[in-house]
């Protein structure tokens, strides 16, 4: 009962999880020394405060009681690397992924550590190259709905970001290049940038490199206010592609810089600009009018299709228009993805039909 008590008062709040709270966690374990939300959560913290030992051997005893939990396996593996022993964080890693070998998320999350460890980088590309083997027999699935599509669609961004960044760890920039770009058109995530802004660097292309980090920063966004140590982590990554980018430019990112041109007009942020390179300009002879919300699903050759969901019934007709529209999207070579986007479209009277793509992200759980 004690037990049970005190994890009803610890999980009441978000505010727990944060490190002021370890003692309590620590405190439960040992009433409670299966209790594997207790040890996840302070191994968790322990982790953020750095304290990669002590987080390893709260993990170790957590394994030892559960020692089929692939989410454990990782955490473990994770903290070995953090404490310099990546042998055991390898043989970890290996166990999680045979527990869960046909799950992309868990296929990805072990090579991207790999791969960001710079370890065993053959392993990495295969449990990659895996992943992406998955996405593509889910996004083919004949029964697929469409929110599975939309959720392979989201991983398809990682997974290919993954096992770009792999490539280039191996020194394959151009491969590389080919799949983190693909990535980063496809859901502008702003590590995918920076990888990008590190492969063009690598290549030689300063002004490319320098344009990557901008989006980078572009697109990130400041943590809440409550988490702390995310806070840090957020300013010191924004530092490091600040540093970056000067680097290379000698000045400083314009990120909310503007001026007026000649002709009157403004310039536009590197916000504005970013968010005009996903639209797509549609005809309008009807003068249509009002906003919807469609589905299309492409594959690398083509647009299979494009249906309607939300919004006014007006914009029905669009449909055909968007299956034959171009969009800013790329696959990395010889790539069976088939994706699925959602599209906000929106028309005035006296204008074009202007669809933006929405980025994909997964499913609330």
């Amino acid at each position: 009962m004690r037990a049970a008590a005190a994890a009803r008062i610890l999980f009441g709040s978000t505010a727990t999880r944060s490190p002021a709270f370890a003692p309590l966690w620590r405190k439960l374990l040992k009433v409670d020394p299966v209790n594997r939300t207790a040890a996840v959560t302070l191994a968790g913290l322990l982790m953020q405060q750095e304290k990669y030992p002590d987080a390893a051997e709260v993990l170790e005893v957590a394994v030892k009681t559960a020692p089929d939990n692939p989410g454990l396996q990782y955490q473990l593996g994770e903290a070995y690397f953090k404490s310099g022993q990546s042998d055991k964080a390898i043989t970890r890693m290996k166990q999680a992924v045979e527990q869960k070998d046909d799950d992309p998320d868990m296929l990805n999350n072990v090579a991207y550590l790999l791969a960001e460890n710079k370890t065993s980088l053959d392993l990495a590309k295969q449990y990659a190259g895996r992943a992406v083997d998955e996405l593509e027999d889910r996004s083919r699935g004949a029964e697929s709905s469409d929110q599975a599509g939309l959720d392979a669609t989201y991983r398809y961004g990682l997974v290919w970001d993954t096992l770009g960044w792999i490539y280039f760890q191996q020194g394959d920039a151009k491969q590389a290049e080919s799949l983190v770009r693909a990535a980063w058109l496809l859901g502008e995530d702003s590590l995918v940038a920076e990888h990008l802004g590190e492969i063009y660097e690598k290549e030689g292309r300063v002004q490319e490199a320098a344009h990557a980090y901008q989006n980078a920063l572009t697109v990130s966004s400041v943590p809440p206010v409550a988490l702390t140590d995310a806070q840090k982590a957020y300013k010191t990554r924004s530092d490091e592609i600040k540093a970056r980018y000067k680097k290379l430019t000698g000045k400083e990112v314009p990120l909310s810089e503007i001026r007026r041109l000649p002709n009157g007009q403004w310039t536009q942020t590197p916000a504005e600009q970013l968010r005009h390179t996903r639209e797509v300009k549609l005809s309008n002879p009807g003068k249509l009018s009002g906003k919807a919300q469609f589905i299309f699903e492409i594959k690398p050759e083509k647009v299979d299709s494009a249906h309607y969901v939300s919004g006014d019934d007006a914009l029905k007709p669009l449909e055909e228009k968007l299956v034959k529209a171009h969009y800013p999207l790329e696959f990395p070579p010889d790539s069976g993805a088939i994706l699925l986007l959602r599209l906000d479209v929106n028309c005035q009277p006296a204008a074009q039909c202007v669809a933006t793509l929405v980025n994909p992200v997964p499913e609330r759980q």
